[in-house]
C-alpha cells in the first residue's frame, strides 16, 4: 500500500509540541476513504480514550469556567476534555474591547455541546457523546455543517 499523505484536519501524526486535538476524527475519517468503515461503529470501537480529548488555552488575562446547571466552577487557563453526555459547557471569559469597557466578553468552546473537564484521565467518568464526533467526522468525509 502507498503512503497516506496527511494535512491539515486530516493529520493526526503530531509531534508532542503540537495540538494533539480531537485525534479520533481524523483517524476514523482515513478509515472511511480508504477502508469504509461505518462511522458510528469506528467510533464506538475505538479504544484510545486520549484520542477524543480536545484542548483549549486562554491567556492569563481571561478566565475558562465550567457552566453547571447550579453555577459556574472557574477552571485551568489549559484544559484537555471531552465531549461527553452530561458535564459542562465550557466558556471563555475575556476582557472587554475598548468600544465596550464594561463588559466582558464570553465565547463558548465546543457550544451546544457538554464537555468532561480532565487534566487527569482519571478524571474522565462520564460517557462519550459519540454523537459529536460522528458529526465532525462526517464534516470532514461528507462535506456536512
Amino acid at each position: 500500500m502507498s503512503k497516506v499523505k496527511r494535512k491539515g484536519a486530516y493529520e493526526y501524526d503530531v509531534d508532542w509540541h503540537q495540538n494533539a486535538s480531537f485525534l479520533v476524527i481524523a483517524k476514523v475519517a482515513e478509515k472511511f476513504f480508504l477502508e469504509g468503515v461505518n462511522i458510528s461503529e469506528s467510533l464506538r470501537s475505538h479504544t484510545d480514550r486520549m484520542d477524543f480529548m480536545g484542548r483549549v488555552k486562554v491567556p492569563r488575562s481571561s478566565r475558562l469556567v465550567g457552566v453547571y446547571p447550579d453555577g459556574e466552577l472557574q477552571l485551568d487557563n489549559t484544559l484537555r476534555y471531552y465531549v461527553s453526555e452530561g458535564g459542562c459547557s465550557l466558556v471563555k471569559v475575556m476582557p472587554p474591547l475598548a468600544k465596550k469597557p464594561n463588559e466582558w466578553r464570553r465565547i463558548g468552546v465546543e457550544s451546544g455541546w457538554t464537555v468532561c473537564p480532565c487534566n487527569n484521565i482519571k478524571d474522565a467518568i462520564l460517557p462519550i457523546d459519540y454523537a459529536y464526533y460522528e458529526h465532525e467526522v462526517e464534516k470532514l468525509c461528507l462535506g456536512m455543517r
